[in-house]
């Protein structure tokens, strides 16, 4: 079981201000484990854990949360591309 708590707002912070904490539950073991520092978390179709964490994405099998978590995907490098607002876009529309 994947379990989300939101416990308050931090706007001194740029990008997301949610304060968000993340926990895998076993219920028959009745055990729970802290995913630590995830800002995001679900199941994907083959039933893995899936969580992001500082420009990663991370994967594992629930039993094996955290030792075998690996990086499936690093986007630390990527940036968008700037690009100059379309003309429209630069002044508010007139009152009707």
């Amino acid at each position: 079981m994947l379990q989300q708590a939101s416990y308050g707002a931090d706007f001194s912070q740029m990008g997301d201000f949610h304060l968000i904490h993340w926990k895998l539950i076993d219920p028959t073991q009745q055990q729970a484990w802290n995913i630590e520092h995830a800002e995001w978390a679900d199941w994907d179709r083959q039933v893995r854990l899936i969580f992001t964490r500082a420009g990663q994405v991370w994967a594992c099998r629930p039993e094996h949360y955290p030792q075998e978590a690996i990086s499936l995907l690093d986007l630390n490098a990527r940036r968008p591309d700037p690009k100059d607002s379309p003309e429209w876009a630069n002044q508010w529309p007139a009152p009707e």
